[in-house]
């Protein structure tokens, strides 16, 4: 009898991850296709690649995540090669590891219904959220944030395991740092108020896992004697980053208005439905009482919050963390309501499916349509660019792009110094102390990438960041009238050639 029950359970648990993964696949497939949704996709892209060419993250190119992500987006580009739709489509099985984790975790919490449940909206928003359709740090980290969550709300004898997801959370978004302290801090607590040896045990075990996977990231910058590069890298720049951006409030009203137009979008009325759902029936959780393993997820969702306010910025895609909780949270509080009036708690699975449905629609049609005019996969200006010169440039130009820097990717370039590997980085004089390579000023380094006379030049009419750099804008409009000429405008953009 033990033995069937095992096996009809092997078979649920895989029919549900079958779903699951066929329902991200349908979620995500339309934005397969599209060169860049985000220039942060294109920077961990050139920094993988950087990795398979043989240098770590931080020693030629330089970006403010911590290097396991450049590990990542390297093994992904390893087996994908240079095809945005594969790394999109690996991309999608990390948003699926989320899946699983939120399933479980609704289960461990409530019952299967509420972990399904909560586990499609979480795909349905997160693939159709403003900024949420490339592969960026957060799809990337919450599988290591929510399993590590798991392992701790269950309260097994498994916080060795905890410890070390966390810490490899933190180590692809330094901001998960506050979430594996803040469990630690109650992991403490509950030993000195206890003062049960075995919770001391705990404690360490906890410690020793978060250590382990801060020696493994470290341990190739120790073999080469970089070890400094990679701390500065990892935990000085982030924190002299978000000392440097807006304050906690503003970045708190900030996001409050990424929510308000995300949620109240023009002409997606699916959005509008599950940004409603979601906030609304978040809200209306808080209100209720909880259970202690729900105790457990409300803090660790306090802690990644405070964690976004901390950092410094408000984009919008850095909510995409609060997502896996928001949908726990929304579900359960919904789940609730239609017990009360004697409704089919099934009947919930309609809302995510149906809104996701109507949006995802018009996305299939719209991308599809480009890769079929002319027919290819992957559609966008970057590709668009590199028709255009094919027949111009030649294997030892140099570029510079201010825009668009994925091209760089396809022409097999790197960015000429570490402080444009994210183009808008040029402007963060305070991050150079931690660059290998980099001038002291913003203006010395912009003259710099200039003096070396880049072959082509690509930006728009106005790049907003270069307006940060004192005397930038002029300077580059008298260095482009001397020494260069417009090859030609496209697309919103300006080619410039270097005069021979």
């Amino acid at each position: 009898m033990g033995a069937k029950l095992i096996k009809i359970t092997n078979f649920i648990s895989h029919r549900t991850a079958l779903s699951l993964l066929i329902f991200t696949i349908f979620c995500r497939l339309p934005f397969f296709f599209r060169d860049i949704y985000d220039w942060d996709e294109s920077t961990f892209l050139l920094v993988g690649q950087s990795l398979l060419d043989g240098h770590l993250p931080f020693t030629k190119l330089w970006d403010l995540k911590p290097a396991l992500l450049g590990y990542i987006y390297g093994f992904i580009i390893f087996f994908s090669g240079k095809s945005i739709f594969l790394i999109r489509l690996y991309g999608s099985l990390f948003v699926f590891g989320t899946s699983m984790a939120v399933y479980f975790l609704g289960k461990t919490i409530a019952n299967k219904s509420v972990g399904i449940f909560a586990s499609l909206l979480f795909i349905s928003y997160a693939s159709l959220f403003p900024g949420g359709q490339g592969f960026l740090s957060e799809h990337a980290a919450i599988p290591f944030l929510m399993y590590g969550s798991l392992l701790y709300i269950r309260n097994q004898n498994s916080p060795f395991f905890s410890g070390l997801l966390l810490s490899l959370a933190a180590m692809i978004r330094l901001n998960l740092a506050f979430v594996g302290a803040g469990l630690l801090i109650g992991i403490l607590f509950s030993f000195l108020r206890s003062r049960d040896l075995n919770r001391l045990v705990y404690v360490l075990k906890y410690c020793l896992g978060g250590f382990v996977g801060l020696f493994l990231i470290a341990l190739p910058y120790l073999l080469i004697g970089k070890v400094d590069l990679w701390f500065r890298s990892t935990f000085l720049a982030p924190f002299s980053y978000s000392n440097y951006q807006m304050s906690v409030i503003k970045v708190f009203l900030k996001q409050l208005e990424n929510i308000w137009w995300a949620t109240f979008p023009k002409g997606d009325l699916s959005l509008v439905i599950l940004g409603v759902f979601i906030w609304m029936g978040t809200f209306g959780y808080l209100l209720n009482k909880k259970s202690a393993k729900e105790k457990k997820v409300l803090y660790i969702f306090v802690l990644v919050f405070f964690s976004i306010i901390k950092s410094g910025a408000a984009f919008s895609h850095y909510l995409i963390q609060l997502f896996p909780f928001l949908c726990i949270f929304s579900i359960l509080f919904f789940a609730k309501i239609f017990e009360k009036f004697r409704f089919e708690t099934r009947n919930l699975i309609l809302l995510p499916v149906f809104a996701a449905s109507f949006s995802l629609g018009n996305q299939y049609f719209r991308n599809i349509w480009e890769t079929l005019d002319p027919p290819r996969w992957t559609f966008g200006f970057s590709t668009r660019l590199v028709d255009s010169l094919e027949n111009y440039y030649h294997t030892d130009d140099q570029f510079f792009f201010m825009c668009d820097h994925l091209t760089y990717w396809w022409f097999e370039k790197e960015p000429m110094r570490p402080s444009i590997t994210h183009p808008s980085n040029i402007t963060r004089d305070y991050l150079f102390e931690f660059m290998e390579k980099a001038e002291k000023s913003s203006f010395e380094e912009f003259q710099v990438l200039l003096k070396k006379k880049p072959t082509w030049i690509i930006k728009k009419p106005n790049e907003k960041y270069l307006s940060k750099i004192p005397g930038g804008q002029e300077y580059l409009q008298n260095v482009l009238r001397r020494e260069y000429s417009l090859f030609r405008k496209m697309e919103g953009r300006e080619i410039w050639h270097l005069n021979k």
